[in-house]
């Protein structure tokens, strides 16, 4: 009987052992699926007409003057870029979406807007200086400028 009862508990283990290898592999195929749908509403957020537009002026209007003369439709332009692009920093930290797809094909709308808005971020910040405005609009900048440093050597 011991013999039996050995080969039935190595069965069994093999059973449990293939079943969590099917169970692993379902799982991986469901996160696949789900960062690329969380993808494709990032990029439906981002290519959104508002959004869009917010960008276009930011990088040919606003880049033009200091943020401390920007009116407040101005401001307000500019906090939909940085809030669109600090939502979309949050889900790439949270790797909710692929990052470097992400970077490959925004990175240098987030660099350059970034640059014309990053005076705007600090003064908002000095203002509510526990805020940390623009966070992690800046560290998905960051993240492109590492990201091009790194193709570049």
């Amino acid at each position: 009987m011991n013999e039996a009862s050995f080969w039935i508990q190595l069965a069994t283990m093999l059973v449990v052992v293939l079943s969590l290898l099917v169970f692993f592999l379902q799982l991986r195929t469901m996160r696949k699926a789900s960062s690329a749908q969380n993808f494709l509403t990032l990029i439906n957020f981002l290519q959104d007409r508002e959004v869009r537009k917010a960008r276009r002026l930011v990088l040919t209007e606003l880049v033009q003057k200091p943020s401390s003369s920007w009116d407040r439709n101005e401001r307000d332009i500019a906090s939909v870029v940085y809030s669109t692009y600090d939502t979309a920093g949050i889900m790439v930290k949270a790797k909710l979406v692929p990052g470097d797809l992400l970077l490959e094909n925004w990175g240098p709308s987030i660099a350059r807007c970034y640059s014309v808005i990053e005076g705007f971020l600090l003064e908002l910040s000095a203002r509510v200086p526990d805020a940390a405005y623009g966070k992690n609009f800046r560290w998905l900048r960051d993240s492109y400028i590492k990201m091009q440093n790194c193709d570049s050597v």
